[in-house]
């Protein structure tokens, strides 16, 4: 999902007519980008963490999921798998996931914790969250770790 700031009145403004030309924002090919990003699917994914890591720390992903209630459906228990990139691994047991265990009707919000080993190359991860089974999901997510 996109992320935005306000900027300040006086900084949109353009210095002049002719400063406008060529650099001028197509607002309507934002508003497509936009809109795409919005109707995006959780298999569309990747979820990237909004800052990157550095060995040694830490670093989260902040989630609502939704589960829409219908038919019974068993608690799904959350996996998580290595985030492997170029530079490496981060395994799977360095990846947390709160509440490990979702039930259906209830909105959540999901925390994901890397904890970026001191010794990770600089590089993108990459990996999944899984809810395993024929009512499951896969979230794709990505790490950025600076060194």
């Amino acid at each position: 999902m996109p992320y935005f700031t306000r900027r300040p009145y006086a900084e949109m403004q353009p210095a002049s007519p002719a400063a406008q030309g060529a650099s001028a924002v197509d607002i309507l090919a934002l508003a497509d980008e936009v809109l795409a990003a919005e109707t995006k699917s959780a298999s569309d994914g990747p979820f990237r963490m909004r800052s990157p890591v550095a060995p040694g720390a830490a670093g989260r992903i902040v989630l609502d999921v939704a589960i829409d209630p219908g038919p019974p459906v068993p608690p799904l228990r959350l996996i998580t798998s290595d985030l492997v990139g170029s530079a490496g691994r981060i395994a799977a047991d360095r990846v947390g996931v709160d509440p490990a265990t979702l039930v259906a009707g209830q909105d959540r919000e999901l925390l994901i914790i890397v904890s970026v080993p001191s010794g990770a190359a600089a590089g993108t991860y990459s990996g999944t969250v899984t809810a395993p089974g024929p009512d499951g999901f896969v979230i794709p997510i990505e790490v950025q770790v600076i060194g």
